[in-house]
Formats: C-alpha cells, sequence, structure tokens
C-alpha cells in the first residue's frame, strides 16, 4: 500500500535539508533532488524497522510537532502572532512511497 507523503525542503549551512512531516523523519544531501532521495530512503528504512518491531500502531502516526517545524523554518512563537510566515526559499514536494 503507497503512503502519501510531504517533504519540506531548505537549504542548511552547507547543504540541503528534507524533513517528511507526516513521520518526523529527515535527511539531507548536497542538492534538493538528493535530499529528497535520501529522504526517501530514510523513510522507507524507519517503515520497515516499524514494520519489524510490530510498531505500527505506536508509531506510524507520528506528525513533526509544530515545536520542530518551527525549528525547521527558523521561525519563533513571536513571529507567528505579528505577521505570516514567508516561505520563499522552501521546496515542499508530495509523493508515494511503497
Amino acid at each position: 500500500m503507497a503512503m502519501r507523503l510531504t517533504a519540506l525542503v531548505k537549504k542548511g549551512r552547507k547543504d540541503y535539508v528534507a524533513l517528511c512531516l507526516e513521520l518526523d523523519v529527515a535527511s539531507s544531501g548536497s542538492t534538493i533532488r538528493e535530499a529528497i532521495e535520501n529522504l526517501k530512503d530514510a523513510v522507507r528504512e524507519f517503515l520497515e524497522y516499524v514494520h519489524e518491531e510490530g510498531l505500527e500502531q505506536e508509531m506510524l502516526v507520528r506528525p513533526v510537532s509544530m515545536e520542530a517545524l518551527r525549528e525547521f523554518l527558523e521561525i519563533d512563537q513571536l513571529e507567528l502572532r505579528h505577521r505570516a510566515v514567508n516561505l520563499k526559499g522552501y521546496v515542499m514536494e508530495v509523493g508515494a512511497i511503497g
């Protein structure tokens, strides 16, 4: 069964960082495409681990916390109260795994 997942990618200090919003799994790469491909591999490994350990019910649904998302986007709570967050410079990709 295929899962539809969302990757949010940003430029880090040295490379690109990709975050799966539905599973709170992250990876990186020297290009956007590489970061996304590495994230796909990390998600597959995570899902294999969850399946092998029989943890589907406990771990499969674990979206990124708002705190972790704010940290990834480099915004703080005060900024959210006073203005909209500009996501310019970020890439979002939705795709299927499995």
